[in-house]
C-alpha cells in the first residue's frame, strides 16, 4: 500500500508565522491531519494522539527545492533544522520548538563524535518536518527536493517516484534509511506543493486569468486520483505551471510515478483520493491524502 499526504506549500502551516493569529487555521488543521492519516495508514483525522513511534513506516518528503536554482533534485542527508529564518521569521517568533532531525540514517562515527553540522533545508521542506514533529513522528526520514522551475515532460520525476517504491519494497535505501524489513513495500510520502500563486490583489505574485481554470482542473484531477486523472495531471504542460507559479508540479510528478510502480503487477490497482483545495491570500493550496489498495476479487479476497 501507498499512503501519501499532500500539503501546501506555505509558511503560513507553522503557528506564529503569521502573528498571534493564524491566517491559515484551518488549512494547517488539515494538512496535520493528512500527515497523521498517511502515516498511519487508516482514516484517524479525528485524534490528535502522537504516532507511536513502534509504527513501521520511513516517510519520505518530496518538496520544492530553490526555485532560483538550476533544475536538479537532490536528496538532503545528516542534520536538518526546520527554521523559517530563511523567510524572515525568526524561530524565537514561532509558536513551537524549531525540529531538527536527522534525514538519511543514522550519524556516522565522526558526526557523532565531532558534533553533527546542522543544515536548514529549503522553506517547503521545513514545513512538512513542523508538520511531522507535531504529529509526533520520529521514526525514519528521507527528504527529496527538486530545485529549480518546472522543465521537462516530468518522467525523470516519475521515474524517480518509481524508485522510492523500489526501495521501499526493497528495505533498504542511501544512508541506511531504511531497517530490514520496516517499511518493506509500505511507502510514504509527504508531498509537499501548492497550485498557482497568482489569484487576485492579495497574491504573492501577479495576477493571471488563466489560474482559476487552471486550478480548478487540477484540483479536480488531485481529488480524483483515477486513470483518466493521472495522466492528466502527467501531461501537464510544465511552461504552464511556471508561468502561475505552480508549485505542486513536480511533487506531484513522483507521486504519480509512485502509483503507477505501485501498479506494476497489480494493474486493478485503486487509487484513493480525499483532496480539498482553499485559496489563502491570493494563492491555491491543496490539501488531502492518496492512498493505494488492491483490487477486491471476486471471491472477496
Amino acid at each position: 500500500m501507498l499512503s501519501a499526504a499532500l500539503v501546501p506549500d506555505t509558511a503560513l502551516l507553522v503557528p506564529g508565522v503569521s502573528g498571534a493569529a493564524s491566517a491559515a487555521a484551518d488549512l494547517r488543521a488539515a494538512a496535520l491531519a493528512a500527515v497523521r492519516t498517511a502515516i498511519r495508514g487508516s482514516d484517524e483525522r479525528a485524534s490528535d494522539e502522537p504516532i507511536a513511534a513502534e509504527v513501521d513506516r520511513t516517510v519520505v518528503v518530496v518538496a520544492p527545492g530553490d526555485p532560483r536554482a538550476s533544475a536538479c533534485v537532490r536528496e538532503r542527508s545528516g542534520v536538518l533544522r526546520a527554521s523559517l529564518a530563511p523567510v524572515g521569521v525568526p524561530d524565537g517568533l514561532l509558536g513551537r520548538p524549531v525540529p531538527v532531525v536527522v534525514a538519511g540514517g543514522a550519524l556516522d562515527d565522526d558526526q557523532a563524535r565531532t558534533g553533527p553540522t546542522e543544515a536548514v533545508p529549503a522553506v517547503a521542506t521545513s514545513v512538512a518536518l513542523h508538520l511531522l514533529d507535531e504529529a509526533g513522528w520520529t521514526g525514519g526520514l528521507r527528504v527529496i527536493e527538486i530545485d529549480g522551475p518546472p522543465t521537462g515532460d516530468g518522467s525523470d520525476l516519475r521515474r524517480l517516484g518509481a524508485a522510492l517504491v523500489h526501495d521501499a519494497r526493497q528495505g533498504a535505501a542511501p544512508h541506511g534509511a531504511f531497517s530490514g524489513d520496516a517499511a518493506a513495500g509500505q511507502p510514504v510520502l509527504v508531498v509537499v506543493g501548492s497550485a498557482s500563486g497568482r489569484h487576485g490583489p492579495d497574491a504573492p505574485l501577479a495576477d493571471d486569468p488563466r489560474a482559476t481554470g487552471v486550478d480548478a482542473a487540477v484540483l479536480a484531477d488531485l481529488a480524483s486520483g483515477d486513470d483518466a486523472a493521472r495522466a492528466r495531471l502527467a501531461g501537464w504542460d510544465a511552461a504552464q505551471a511556471h508561468a502561475l507559479a505552480c508549485t505542486g508540479w513536480g511533487p506531484w510528478q513522483v507521486l504519480l510515478g509512485a502509483v503507477d510502480a505501485m501498479r506494476d503487477g497489480a494493474p486493478g490497482l485503486v487509487v484513493h483520493a480525499d483532496v480539498r483545495g482553499e485559496v489563502v491570500l491570493g494563492a491555491a493550496h491543496v490539501v488531502g491524502t492518496w492512498s493505494t489498495t488492491a483490487p477486491v476479487t471476486e471471491d472477496g479476497t
